[in-house]
């Protein structure tokens, strides 16, 4: 399974962390427990990944995204993590199930593509000023509408 899959009680005191949790942090199962899985999270991180936990008393489902320390390399990489509850006949919340998703690729894509859009937005902006710049010299230099329609024809027939 590619998430990381825990469950926690108290809003975000871990009771269990499964295999992929530890292969990918090398945390133990008890190292995880309570607020433990915190270590890996990036120190940057930490109270963006506490902070959503207070909001679930209200909706009954957390989310949040920070980076995980991954052990093998060193390297920091973002999750998306989310959980939701797991209530009783009355509804009140026994428990919380919880799986962090790599979602590194998907923000490094994202990143991109805010590049590129930028880049479009920067060269459409020069494009439209230049079709401004040849339009107000037409319109300035010309007598009729005519005149005007007859100097695009030419140049669009080029």
């Amino acid at each position: 399974m590619p998430q990381l899959v825990w469950r926690a009680v108290d809003y975000g005191h871990w009771t269990w962390s499964s295999t992929q949790w530890s292969a990918f942090t090398a945390q133990t199962d008890l190292q995880s427990r309570g607020w433990g899985w915190l270590e890996p999270v990036h120190p940057d991180d930490r109270s963006g990944a506490r902070e959503p936990w207070e909001r679930t008393r209200r909706t009954g489902r957390f989310e949040a995204d920070y980076r995980i320390r991954q052990a093998a390399t060193g390297e920091f990489r973002w999750f998306q993590t989310r959980a939701t509850s797991v209530r009783d006949m009355n509804g009140r919340i026994l428990e919380w199930l919880g799986t962090s998703t790599d979602v590194q690729e998907l923000r490094e894509i994202q990143e991109r593509q805010s590049v590129l859009v930028a880049e479009l937005q920067h060269r459409t902006r020069t494009l439209m000023g230049v079709v401004q710049g040849v339009t107000d010299k037409t319109l300035s230099s010309s007598s009729s509408l005519t005149e005007i329609k007859q100097r695009f024809v030419t140049v669009s027939a080029r």
